[in-house]
């Protein structure tokens, strides 16, 4: 019985870490997933535009977590936080000459299901269906929030972040 108990306590606990992903692998144009305003801007320049995103809930809701968030808008990539708490890529729209790497491999918008499987494994893309649009939330190790993985007629095309309401 102990033995029994043990396994599934192992197999449990591998379960939900290999269903996550590691922030600190990725890397988008030299950048963290989570970098500081001033490295943002030396290795962007200007955005176009800044402004109050005004989330309803969640992590980067000004309101829920009782301080001012900005979005740092450059077009196809948005970053949103503020001084304390740094800023994260919340939108990340891929055309061509975008690109990520996610553990030094690089994906954009020509990689497939089966590259991200590669990339992340079969347990976090295996289940992965098939439409026309379609759409993986991936959470981070050891937090609730993640990313939402788009997948546009079976090739990579877009992330966004995400964190519960």
């Amino acid at each position: 019985m102990f033995r029994l108990i043990l396994f599934l306590v192992l197999f449990t606990n591998h379960s939900l870490q290999s269903q996550t992903i590691d922030i600190e692998k990725f890397k988008f144009k030299g950048l963290s997933f989570r970098s500081t305003k001033e490295e943002i801007v030396k290795r962007l320049g200007q955005p176009r535009k800044i402004y109050e995103p005004n989330f309803e809930c969640g992590f980067l809701s000004s309101e829920e977590q009782g301080k001012p968030f900005y979005a740092l808008d450059y077009g196809n990539m948005k970053f949103v936080g503020n001084e304390e708490d740094g800023y994260i890529i919340d939108d990340y729209q891929l055309t061509y000459g975008m690109s990520f790497t996610y553990n030094g491999m690089k994906l954009d918008m020509d990689s497939s299901l089966e590259k991200l499987i590669e990339v992340f494994g079969t347990e976090l893309f295996g289940s992965f269906y098939h439409s026309s649009t379609d759409s993986k939330l991936i959470r981070f190790s050891d937090s609730d929030d993640g990313i939402m993985f788009y997948l546009k007629e079976g090739r990579l095309s877009m992330l966004t972040y995400w964190s519960p309401c």
